[in-house]
């Protein structure tokens, strides 16, 4: 075997970049994504890309499931990069309009996430390229879902979704942290859930719970991204938070638990994997109740 060829959306490839890692090891892969071992060799990957949304075709990163344990782990490492990618916007023409959202919902998370959670004074070009490409990915979306096969708005979306999450966008932003991803990855691995699904459904309610402690950070993205007017961060932040759950909504992604069926008798075994994750990332402060908390305002 020379090569790995991945033909498909973000999970082929991680699973891809999990085979090319695997195959140079000798001994259990799943040992690469709880960091018990590191990654030193793999096999090239190449990528024809048919759904653009994780951005795992530029990316060093790779996320698998576990299902045993119902595990949702990642690797990163510069080994198991992709050599070459494919890119053809026709492609994407037949992606199905649940999916077509949900891509941008990922998209939107993936650099949401670093906009909120870093560790820098100041970030004006960071900012402004994060704020640029939201709105280039939710402009594309909306003709995306009216008119499929259009070539430009299918081509904005895939290389937005590259540029959203290969590293730019938190280029010397210090230390970065994803909780929703955190906490989504432990929602998707117990439920039959799709991940910019469960995404839609979490990344408002962390904003929601994080409102105190990054009321600018908030407040800035809802004028920059949405025009929020008035006085007072907090109601503008609260308002921005509106708008991007609204927009989720009618592009047809779930926004509640309740609307994708899990129930709050669940919230103590969500938390429980979430928080085992949480220890494995080093993510300080997302206690069990913390994420709870975080779950029932999603609910």
């Amino acid at each position: 075997m020379d090569v790995i060829i991945a033909v498909g959306g973000g999970s082929v490839i991680d699973a891809a970049k999990a085979i090319a890692a695997g195959v140079k090891a000798n001994h259990d892969v799943w040992d690469f994504f709880t960091f018990s071992k590191p990654i030193t060799d793999a096999l090239p990957v190449l990528t024809v890309v048919t759904v653009s949304a994780s951005a795992s075709e530029m990316n060093p990163g790779a996320v698998v499931t576990k299902e045993d344990g119902c595990k949702k782990y990642c690797i990163v490492s510069p080994l198991i990069q992709p050599k070459i990618s494919i890119l053809d916007p026709t492609v994407l023409f037949s992606l199905s309009p649940e999916y077509s959202a949900y891509s941008a919902v990922d998209v939107i998370t993936h650099m949401l996430e670093g906009y909120f959670n870093n560790t820098v004074s100041a970030s004006p070009l960071q900012d402004r390229l994060v704020e640029s490409l939201m709105k280039t990915v939710m402009e594309s979306t909306d003709i995306i879902l009216k008119e499929p096969d259009n070539y430009n708005a299918r081509a904005n979306m895939m290389w937005s979704a590259i540029l959203g999450f290969n590293g730019l966008t938190t280029a010397g932003m210090g230390q970065v942290q994803m909780p929703a991803h955190m906490i989504e990855h432990s929602v998707s691995a117990i439920y039959d859930i799709a991940h910019g699904a469960g995404l839609s459904i979490i990344l408002p309610a962390w904003m929601t719970w994080a409102l105190d402690t990054k009321t600018e950070r908030l407040a800035r993205f809802a004028r920059e991204v949405f025009h929020v007017k008035g006085r007072g961060s907090k109601p503008v932040a609260e308002k921005g938070i509106a708008c991007l759950k609204l927009w989720f909504e009618s592009i047809g992604s779930p926004v509640t638990l309740k609307e994708a069926n899990i129930s709050e008798r669940d919230f103590d075994k969500i938390a429980e994997n979430a928080f085992e994750l949480s220890q494995i990332w080093f993510y300080e402060g997302y206690t069990k109740d913390v994420i709870t908390k975080i779950l029932m305002k999603a609910y």
